[in-house]
């Protein structure tokens, strides 16, 4: 007769794994591992006393994993032994970023923008269940699939992986070390992915624009990177970063932004379409105005030049094309003298600096066009999270 005593605990072994069983990593299996990290896909076995020493969060929830156990209280004994000798694992005070967004000025600040920027939680969601996988602690990392781990871990076990001066790392190694490194606290990691980011993206308006035109950036074009980063940059609360990259973002058409597939929380589009409205306003009332300031410019030079605007039609037309941009680029002086108007040397000259001087005015108003502080808040803000994550390091 047939008797149902219940489900049995599934043992977990590493031969003949089912197609939905994880796998052991190819590169991050090490022998003289302790400790089993599983995913959807992949297992890692690694080092406890490697990833505490970069991961406060690790180094947390080994500590609850192995609470009670005899294995466990031999390995902290040897720990204290090693500490007696002068030799001491690091253990990292976590002191995140999250309560900037107290300083975003939108409506409703404190509830939705917390939420949203809290997506990528610092709090892991491992326990301490005593699972074991061939004898080593076994550790969940519930909703990871396994490829941003793999990325984490490698770039914290090979040097070369990973540096935040090689703009050819691919998009996707970088948005997964962001959104990791901040929801298992590797700071250093962090530290060097905000930088890189920061790089390509400048708070200054000349900088800025002359990247811009660069082509190419983490393996795509620029300009399908700078949504991705968005969003990236909204779940790992990378407050001083937000403004930069809604401007990055507000030049593309309104209809590449509504279906763009890096979709962003309701309230960050709704930034995004409204500050973007605002640019484009304070760009197009600025390019409406190109005709008289040449006038104006002409006539202060008091200007008796052939060809200047004294001496006949001097608006070449074009203008057109200005309306509507959001892209400070698209009205550099020299660039709209030379496509626009007629004039000498002199009053080309005066035209040009006049019409930079307007840009960097409204290159100044941009990040409250999208809710937030100036540029030179924002940078002090980015400048503490970069030399936070470089005061840990020995």
């Amino acid at each position: 007769m047939e008797t149902n005593d219940g489900p049995r605990k599934k043992r977990r072994t590493s031969k003949s794994p089912s197609r939905d069983e994880p796998v052991r990593h190819d590169i991050l299996w090490f022998l003289d591992g302790n400790v089993v990290l599983s995913t959807k896909i992949y297992l890692f076995r690694v080092h406890k006393s490697i990833l505490s020493l970069h991961s406060s969060v690790f180094c947390d929830m080994f500590q609850l994993v192995g609470e009670g156990s005899d294995e466990e209280k031999e390995e902290n004994d040897d720990v204290e032994d090693s500490e007696d000798s002068g030799i001491a694992p690091h253990n990292h005070d976590v002191n995140s970023d999250n309560d900037t967004n107290a300083d975003k000025k939108l409506d409703g600040d404190s509830d939705s923008d917390r939420e949203a920027a809290n997506t990528c939680s610092r709090k892991s969601s491992l326990s301490p269940e005593g699972d074991t996988y061939e004898g080593l602690p076994l550790v969940d990392l519930a909703g990871e699939d396994g490829e941003g781990v793999s990325k984490l871990l490698r770039a914290v076990y090979e040097r070369d992986f990973y540096h935040r001066d090689d703009n050819s790392t691919s998009l996707e190694t970088i948005v997964s070390l962001l959104l990791l490194s901040t929801k298992y606290n590797f700071k250093h990691i962090r530290t060097d992915v905000i930088i890189q980011i920061s790089r390509q993206y400048p708070m200054s308006l000349n900088a800025f624009c002359a990247l811009d035109k660069q082509h190419e950036l983490f393996g795509k074009t620029r300009d399908k990177c700078s949504m991705r980063l968005l969003q990236a940059a909204i779940q790992a609360d990378v407050y001083a970063l937000l403004p930069i990259l809604f401007y990055a973002c507000a030049k593309f058409p309104i209809s590449s932004v509504a279906f763009n597939p890096c979709k962003l929380p309701e309230d960050y589009m709704e930034t995004l379409v409204l500050g973007k409205e605002e640019l484009e306003g304070a760009i197009n009332s600025f390019v409406s105005i190109f005709p008289c300031s040449m006038l104006k410019i002409s006539g202060a030079n008091e200007c008796k030049n052939k060809g200047c605007a004294s001496d006949g039609p001097f608006f070449a037309g074009n203008l057109g094309a200005l309306v509507g941009t959001a892209s400070l680029t698209d009205i550099e002086g020299e660039r709209v003298v030379e496509k626009c108007f007629r004039a000498c040397r002199k009053c080309r000259a005066s035209l040009i600096k006049r019409i930079n001087e307007q840009r960097e005015a409204i290159w100044s108003a941009v990040p409250d066009f999208f809710g937030y502080d100036d540029w030179g808040y924002l940078q002090g803000k980015l400048d503490g999270v970069i030399a936070e994550g470089r005061g840990v390091r020995t």
